[in-house]
């Protein structure tokens, strides 16, 4: 495979005026037919390289996927353009930043977008794009994706417990290849904790559902991933569970005290849902 960085243009009108949206393209060596794309979106303080969203764009580009993958930077992330407003990057700004993605992909590059992968408020972003644009992209993945959005505002006052009073908290982010201390308005997380995620339901029964999650998440409680289970059904949504992964999916070994990467398990599974024998037996199972 070989990959490209992008710089797509923010469209208009915008908080981020002459705007760019950073990314990385995945150009694989023989690519499916009809070529299509899967979009890889990162969660809160990460950017397009983290946790296993690289070593995912490049697994799903061999031979056995051929399959284009685009990772990117939300704006005010990673080396994305910085939003311009009091209201912060709210969930409705990751929605715009996803929207000029996925419009990239199909008028710049005709590919066919495959799936949406998202990783925690990646995820959030990527489900509820769907909702909201009545997507018919078939295949959404899900890790460490909230489902009762509103506990997004205990999880913050954990840390910052006098962010609503003080109209924020501040937060250590990734920018430009250093990390970069600002300001998170309560205006972005309270657009964190609106959507009603019953409302996947009304997309079409053929899309279909991957979730997984770490065991040892303490930032996200792995009920949620049951009840995005109990919700969408087994004939659509398909659970993983990782012992001993964090949120990230990471963990520390007892006795070397060593970090245990588990993101590679992530890929692997990732992989082998999205894989065509793996959609075709999916197909039949429904039918």
């Amino acid at each position: 495979f070989t990959e490209e960085r992008i710089e797509i243009p923010v469209s208009e009108p915008t908080t981020s005026p002459q705007g760019i949206i950073v990314a990385t393209l995945t150009v694989p060596k023989k690519p499916f037919n009809p070529p299509s794309a899967v979009v890889i979106a990162h969660g809160f303080g990460g950017h397009r390289n983290y946790c296993y969203l690289k070593i995912l764009a490049h697994r799903l580009a061999d031979e056995s996927h051929g399959l284009y993958s685009i990772r990117f930077d939300f704006r005010n992330c990673g080396e994305s353009s910085e939003i311009k407003s009091s209201k912060g990057r709210t969930l409705q700004e990751d929605l715009r930043d996803l929207d000029d993605v996925i419009n990239y992909i199909k008028s710049k590059r005709n590919l066919e977008v495959l799936a949406l992968i998202g990783h925690s408020r990646g995820a959030l972003a990527s489900l509820w794009y769907a909702v909201e644009n009545k997507s018919s992209i078939p295949f959404l993945v899900n890790c460490s994706g909230r489902y009762r959005t509103e506990l997004i505002k205990e999880k913050v006052a954990r840390t910052s417990p006098k962010w609503q009073e003080e109209g924020g908290f501040w937060a250590e982010v990734p920018r430009y290849l250093t990390k970069k201390k600002i300001f998170i308005p309560a205006h972005e997380t309270n657009s964190l904790a609106q959507p009603t995620l019953t409302r996947l339901l009304e997309l079409p029964y053929t899309t279909t559902f991957l979730t997984i999650y770490g065991l040892e998440d303490q930032a996200v409680s792995v009920d949620d991933a049951a009840m995005f289970h109990d919700l969408l059904g087994e004939h659509r949504h398909s659970l993983h569970y990782l012992p001993d992964a964090d949120h990230n999916f990471y963990s520390i070994d007892s006795e070397t005290k060593q970090r245990v990467n588990h993101n590679p398990k992530v890929v692997d599974i990732i992989a082998n849902w999205i894989s065509e024998d793996e959609r075709q037996k999916r197909l039949l199972s429904r039918s």
